[in-house]
């Protein structure tokens, strides 16, 4: 059971970090460009409203999969303190050691 939780609960961790990072870059793209259009005065009002939406729903996804990775990560770093007295980063050889069991 405690090896398929952590099994489970890592990979929701490395998805939220994976998103997290989409999120990340999408919002340094995204003001890049509606800092360039803004400075060539090439935006709309519609155009300007498009694009800064765009960038609060990355900056959005960017902060929900931050909250979420670290939530799992004290998840796993707490089964691990209980289990084997250290933290998620330096318990992989138990974990894997675990597994072939």
């Amino acid at each position: 059971m405690t090896r398929d939780k952590i099994e489970y609960i890592s990979g929701l961790m490395y998805e939220a970090e994976h998103w997290r990072k989409i999120g990340g870059w999408g919002s340094l793209i995204m003001l890049a460009a509606l800092l360039v259009d803004l400075w060539f005065r090439r935006l709309g009002a519609g155009s300007l409203l498009f694009e800064s939406a765009l960038l609060g729903g990355f900056i959005c996804c960017w902060g929900s999969n931050f909250d979420r990775h670290s939530k799992f990560k004290k998840e796993l770093d707490n089964i691990c303190f209980k289990l084997f007295g250290k933290a998620y980063d330096s318990s992989f050889l138990e974990i894997a050691e675990m597994c072939k069991k």
